[in-house]
């Protein structure tokens, strides 16, 4: 009985529509688990961490354009600000991976973070701050590793290394 209840309370927190809470009613209890974790895991926590640099983060021509924001960024997250401005406008949204419509055996990734679902990374978005509040979403990226105390600097790239191969080189 505390199980059915724990299933029930974990679908209501998603706030899908009724199709999606059947498919997800159908689901054992570790894959409802798993899709809750993983779209939890979009939102950074706010807390203070310290900043660790990847070997090589600023030699990177994208790193020296963006300097500026970045630093701006990276005082946000050693003091712990909220940074979901600068996260995609999509975190607050649930969605059950589906099948990709033109490759079979594929997965759309529509609605979800393929690179923090791979690579257990975020990716920040490097506009100008808007009027209200949110960060300007631009193709570049600043990708980063968050953990409880530790926020670690990968690279600077655009969501093309979404899929190209170059997350896995940036990620090793």
């Amino acid at each position: 009985m505390r199980l059915k209840q724990f299933r029930t309370e974990l679908i209501d927190a998603l706030d899908v529509d009724q199709a999606t809470r059947e498919r997800l009613d159908e689901l054992e209890l570790w894959e409802l688990l798993l899709h809750y974790l993983s779209w939890r895991d979009r939102v950074v926590v706010p807390r203070p961490r310290q900043i660790e640099v990847q070997d090589g983060f600023w030699s990177s021509s994208l790193s020296q354009k963006f300097s500026s924001q970045i630093s701006l960024l990276l005082g946000e997250i050693e003091k712990g600000a909220d940074i979901r401005p600068y996260l995609s406008d999509k975190i607050e949204k649930f969605s059950l991976p589906e099948p990709h419509p033109k490759k079979p055996n594929a997965t759309d990734w529509r609605g979800r973070d393929f690179v923090l679902s791979v690579y257990d990374l975020h990716h920040l978005h490097l506009g100008e701050r808007q009027a209200n509040n949110q960060v300007k979403r631009s193709d570049h990226l600043l990708f980063i590793g968050f953990g409880r105390d530790v926020a670690r600097l990968i690279c600077v790239d655009t969501h093309a290394a979404f899929f190209d191969g170059r997350m896995t080189e940036a990620a090793e």
